[in-house]
């Protein structure tokens, strides 16, 4: 019988699936596969405690298994930095000129909050797309770079435990000359990033060797790998990797040196390519095509279809022993149109391109070996004993099911299912868990989390539980008995989806509190379980200068927000009664007015909000970027649909003005 999954605890699990010969390391005792069909076998994945048990074959007796499955993938070479810019910075021409010149204009407009907010898109649509890890180059000259930096560090450390993010400093080759290079490579290799650079024809002259040997110094004198833009052209064969086999010769590194785009080797003779691919694999460098984005730019005319599309020559390199991984490259921005960090659409957009057979190892390497081991990941991508249970599940049966459109697909992370877009639940079994004993499991689950602080004492779970709800003699009598079991205060927004995920896979209630001012029970928790404390989430992450919209965390209490916003010539449009104490969260999800009000009208009108981040209570937890349309879902439901990380709110001009109580 075909089972999609059958999950009897969190962490484990099993899967029957069709799976790639070539990504299966079996047992020397475990028979043979006795099916094999273009270049797949039918197979029993178990896993346990978040780690594969050893594949076993599926019989020929067997019903085949409607799923394909592949490990987790990696995507090798991409641009977090200017993704989805596209819309406002659209490269119309097409061409590569077009491309840059619309890449200068959207860098110099470049802030903390535009890159964090497609970053983090971006990271949300690989992480449910199948990516375990990325490593995106970073423009690293000019104005944009610091808010670049800034916020692809942010994003690194919030997705550390979801995706690993390598970062590579994108800058001219000149640069590593310059007196800012050592400190540019000092936050690389801090961030365990690499050194990048460009290298487009013409480059051959001496001064680029020269430059190249400084840059390979500068890397193996802070263990920084190299990672360059090389020969993105469609004329001046090979020119940048003959130059960048000169400097190796005069300065050998330790480091990895990988070299992204190669299109122009495509331009060699067969000969002439053969021995520059035996020269590159002496010195073991690796190579990254981007067959999108070439495929796109390179060649281009004006009045005539190209009949010769550069590309990095994938099958020569691997003869000669050069590892070679495909990546995505850019995604919706002036140099790429399409793409949405999806490493099974960009499999069967590359097979068409570059020829390559997946039911081959050869063919299939590229997608999923090659990625980890140029990136010097620990895990290789091959599904055996005690490698990580990290899978992607699709309904597919065969290579056509995935080249032939985008299949559905579940994501397994550590041995639990993810919600994917267009996914079907797999059917889940789990044993029956009684009120006291989730609890039980919820205490130990979050007991040992150092950024979750837990409140137990009687008294502190009555203080927790209540707001002013006693003014009302109607309410009084419902809600006095309320009582919270387990008061919590999250110090991060990690901390803020561990708790949520926990709840949720517990089926414990889980209510948020901010000061507690209201007067209507919005904070009690009814069904008792789990209060949230937010009072420790106060960040003010920025206030722009020119709009003076703000971004803070939910427990900032309004009147420090607000002073701090008087430091910028800025105040709060509308503040309720108890600003002084209540939070900005509280406010935004329980409040309606006050004063301001005659000024602005109320906060469910247009323009007050502008936006949030949100956690909603599910086993897999991930915070989300709301706009301001589909913040409004989350204005006044007093936490009810998603838990307010963030808000992005709209501020005035700062006056003078007093508050006085008439009796």
């Amino acid at each position: 019988m075909d089972v999609p999954s059958l999950e009897s605890k969190p962490g484990s699990g099993v899967l029957e699936a069709w799976a790639p010969l070539g990504l299966l390391d079996f047992a020397p005792s475990t028979p043979l596969p006795e099916v094999e069909k273009q270049g797949l076998t039918p197979v029993r994945l178990a896993w346990e405690q978040g780690r594969l048990r050893e594949p076993q074959p599926l019989s020929a007796e067997r019903v085949p298994p409607s799923r394909m499955v592949l490990p987790r993938l990696v995507d090798c070479h991409v641009h977090l930095d200017k993704a989805y810019t596209w819309q406002e910075h659209p490269n119309l021409s097409g061409s590569y000129g077009g491309a840059l010149e619309a890449n200068l204009r959207e860098h110099s407009s470049r802030t903390v909050a535009c890159v964090l907010q497609r970053g983090e898109r971006a990271m949300e649509r690989a992480f449910a797309h199948g990516l375990r890890a990325m490593r995106s180059h970073v423009d690293s000259g000019g104005p944009g770079a610091e808010p670049s930096w800034d916020a692809l560090l942010t994003l690194q450390q919030r997705w550390r435990r979801r995706i690993d993010l390598q970062l590579v400093a994108l800058v001219p080759l000149e640069f590593w000359c310059s007196a800012e290079a050592d400190a540019l490579a000092r936050r690389v290799a801090a961030s365990g990033g690499c050194l990048g650079g460009v290298l487009t024809p013409p480059c051959g002259a001496a001064v680029v060797t020269e430059q190249l040997e400084v840059l390979l110094r500068l890397a193996d004198r802070h263990n920084c790998g190299v990672d360059l833009h090389i020969d993105e052209a469609d004329h001046g064969a090979a020119q940048g990797m003959v130059q960048l086999l000169k400097a190796l010769q005069r300065v050998p590194v330790q480091v990895p040196v990988t070299c992204s785009h190669a299109s122009s080797l495509s331009l060699l003779s067969a000969s002439s390519l053969a021995r520059l691919a035996e020269r590159m694999a002496a010195a073991q460098l690796s190579v990254i095509a981007l067959p999108l984005t070439n495929a796109w730019l390179l060649a281009r005319a004006d009045d005539a279809t190209p009949l010769q599309r550069p590309q990095a020559p994938i099958r020569q390199l691997q003869r000669s022993g050069v590892p070679v991984a495909v990546a995505g490259d850019n995604v919706a921005d002036p140099w790429f149109p399409g793409g949405d960090f999806d490493p099974l659409a960009l499999l069967a957009a590359s097979i068409p391109l570059t020829q390559l057979l997946p039911w081959q190892r050869l063919g299939l390497a590229p997608f999923t070996t090659a990625p980890p081991a140029i990136l010097q990941m620990e895990w290789d991508g091959v599904l055996r004993a005690s490698a990580p249970a990290d899978l992607i599940s699709m309904e597919a049966q065969g290579w056509s099911d995935l080249i032939r459109s985008a299949p559905q697909r579940q994501v397994l992370v550590d041995g639990h299912w993810q919600s994917s877009p267009g996914a079907r639940p797999c059917p889940v079994f789990r044993h029956a868990m009684g009120r006291a004993e989730a609890l039980i499991a919820l205490r130990q689950a979050l007991s040992v989390d150092p950024e979750l602080e837990l409140l137990e004492e009687p008294g502190e779970l009555q203080r927790h539980s209540r707001d002013a709800f006693e003014y009302s003699p109607v309410l009084t009598p419902r809600l006095e008995a309320c009582r919270a079991e387990l008061v919590v205060r999250p110090r991060t927004v990690d901390a803020v989806e561990r708790l949520a995920s926990a709840c949720a896979e517990h089926q414990v209630p889980l209510t948020l509190r901010g000061s507690g001012t209201g007067n209507y029970g919005q904070c009690v928790p009814l069904q008792g379980g789990v209060v949230m404390l937010t009072t420790a989430l106060r960040q003010i992450r920025s206030i722009d200068p020119i709009t003076g919209v703000v971004t803070v965390e939910p427990g900032c209490v309004m009147r420090d927000l607000d002073q701090e916003l008087r430091r910028h010539g800025r105040q709060l449009r509308l503040m309720p009664s108890t600003w002084r104490s209540a939070t900005i969260g509280g406010f935004v999800a329980g409040g309606s007015g006050g004063i301001g009000s005659l000024r602005w009208g109320f906060l469910r009108d247009p323009g007050h909000l502008l936006g949030l981040e949100i956690v909603p209570l599910r086993p897999d937890a991930r915070r989300h970027q709301l706009g301001e349309m589909d913040a409004e879902a989350l204005n006044h439901a007093y936490g009810t649909n998603g838990i307010i990380t963030a808000l992005n709110l709209a501020t005035a001009p700062a006056v003078n003005w007093h508050q006085v109580s008439v009796a």
